[in-house]
């Protein structure tokens, strides 16, 4: 603060020296001392240039509980008059904890700052600034539950969010742990479907089940909404495009992926090391370090970077004891033996009995309500036999069948990481034409130079990358979704209850959704590696 202030003077000091040096020259005429003057005056300058502009980090967090607020808009109020491509150049968000770093002109700048639901407020900036944002009580009522009113297309796109994440499922490797979150995926194929036209745009609409419109009323209404920093719990959804600088992309594109999606947008060389950094970066600013490295360098020909970054941290809202957990039998499909730490604890649960599997709701404190399914196959039965009968619908009437009961459970305390290259599997629950070297149309996102008329854009890479810990006190899971865009040239007690036991000592599948809506934000398969 007091480097940044001193700085503020040096500048103001720096006026009256250069009226010094404009009377100097006036007055000299010794050729030589003349050009020492202009030479120093040019020194003077560059060295204020440098310092044009001061960085300033800060926190946000909300004026009634002081808990950090995850994705606020942080923008310099005086570049607002600005356009778009300046503004998203003097804009941020908050990360995970509530940080931000951004960069003004000088500590007598202001910046302002904006949140669905809260009061939006314009501060004057100091160093390592907490800022406090007040609930907007007319517009959203603050209870302990929030409550979100769902259209027919809303209710649409999460029934394609849930079928989604069983149709991928089904496509990745059986018999092997993994996770995955749809919802990231999801929310990152929408905002590219706002660039596409013709055939690529009319593929992406029946995968996301609806169109670029109902998509972006979607994300832009239901995130702020998932979002939550209360009660314990932490759930964030962020989105960001790096752009080659060779390349602009169309205004409208722009407005509506920063409008709809809050997107980050940065112009860097996409072939220097340091923006293969700031990329990865991002990445573990909004996964709280979980994942750290996302990219390794940019192909020949890329045009952006496109991220969905997913994270999630919440504690039980009924922890298993540590004293509990004992090494347990986990058997495997094939029928080997291995010796797990399984977590216990009989509690009431939400329960339900149905053909070929058990099903029980683990549910997560929070503002917010977010559960986890457990889906535990009969034995003798597979996850694959399992999926094979699932469905949004099922999965929506599993949900009207359960009922509290007093439940005997264990389940393995487990880690599990997934490095997903979704190419194949997208082209395959078709969306093939956005791969395609020669038919992709992107159009609307961006043009590609005069200098190159038979080039297009495509899909090169749809990657995601997915952690989740699964403990006695909650889970902490994480997933960052990757799309890279190339140009190429043509060529997810009083009462008395019945008794159930539940012993996932077997392969299992499990979904974190938010219960309100039915939302997937995560899907796995656990089996013991």
């Amino acid at each position: 603060m007091f480097l940044l202030e001193k700085h503020y003077l040096c500048r103001r000091i720096g006026y009256f020296v250069y009226a010094y040096i404009y009377k100097l020259l006036t007055y000299t005429y010794n050729i030589k001392m003349r050009r020492i003057i202009v030479v120093f005056s040019l020194l003077l300058f560059a060295v204020q240039l440098t310092q044009a502009q001061v960085q300033v980090t800060g926190k946000i967090v909300d004026g009634n509980d002081k808990t950090p607020l995850i994705g606020v808009a942080v923008i310099a109020a005086d570049s607002e008059k600005a356009s778009l491509e300046e503004r998203l150049k003097n804009s941020t968000c908050t990360d995970i904890n509530g940080r931000f770093t951004i960069r003004v002109p000088d500590m007598d700048s202001e910046i302002k700052v904006s949140y669905i639901g809260y009061k939006e407020k314009t501060v004057r900036v100091s160093q390592d600034m907490t800022i406090e944002l007040d609930w907007d009580k007319n517009l959203y009522p603050r209870k302990e539950r929030r409550e979100v009113t769902l259209s027919t297309a809303d209710k649409q796109v999460i029934e394609h969010v849930g079928d989604l994440s069983l149709r991928l499922m089904r496509a990745l490797p059986k018999r092997q742990s993994t996770v995955f979150s749809p919802l990231s995926l999801a929310c990152l194929l929408s905002l590219a479907n706002d660039g596409a036209a013709t055939r690529t745009q009319k593929e992406l609409n029946q995968l996301l089940g609806a169109t670029p419109k109902k998509t972006d009323s979607f994300y832009r209404k239901m995130t702020p909404y998932f979002t939550d920093s209360q009660m314990g719990s932490r759930f964030l959804m962020a989105n960001a495009l790096f752009v080659n600088n060779r390349f602009q992309l169309k205004q409208p594109f722009l407005q509506q992926v920063t409008d709809n999606y809050g997107a980050l947008v940065r112009n860097i060389d996409l072939a220097d090391p340091k923006a293969v950094q700031e990329v990865n970066d991002w990445c573990a600013r909004q996964t709280d370090d979980m994942i750290r490295k996302m990219v390794d360098g940019a192909e020949d020909g890329a045009l952006l970077y496109g991220l969905n970054a997913v994270f999630f941290n919440s504690k039980w809202k009924r922890p298993f004891h540590e004293d509990e957990t004992k090494d347990e039998t986990f058997t495997t499909e094939d029928g080997t033996c291995k010796t797990l730490p399984m977590m216990h604890r009989e509690a009431i649960y939400s329960f339900a009995a149905q053909k070929g599997y058990t099903a029980l709701l683990l549910p997560y404190i929070g503002e917010v309500r977010y559960d986890m399914t457990l889906l535990l196959p009969d034995k003798g039965q597979t996850t694959s036999d399992l999926l094979s009968t699932l469905s949004p619908h099922a999965l929506q009437q599993l949900r009207q069948q359960f009922r509290d009961a007093r439940v005997d459970v264990k389940i393995p305390r487990f880690e599990t990481e997934a490095d997903l290259n979704l190419n194949e599997q997208l082209c395959q629950l078709g969306i093939p034409t956005a791969f395609d070297k020669q038919n992709a149309d992107f159009s609307r996102m961006a043009d590609v130079s005069a200098d190159e008329p038979d080039a297009h854009l495509c899909l090169s890479k749809v990657l995601q990358k997915a952690k989740i810990e699964v403990n006695e006190k909650g889970t902490h899971a994480a997933a960052v979704t990757y799309i890279e865009e190339v140009v190429v040239t043509a060529m997810g007690m009083p009462k008395e209850f019945d008794e159930f036991v539940f012993h996932a000592d077997r392969p299992f599948l499990y979904l974190i959704t938010e219960h309100t809506t039915g939302t997937v934000i995560f899907i796995g398969q656990y089996h013991g590696d």
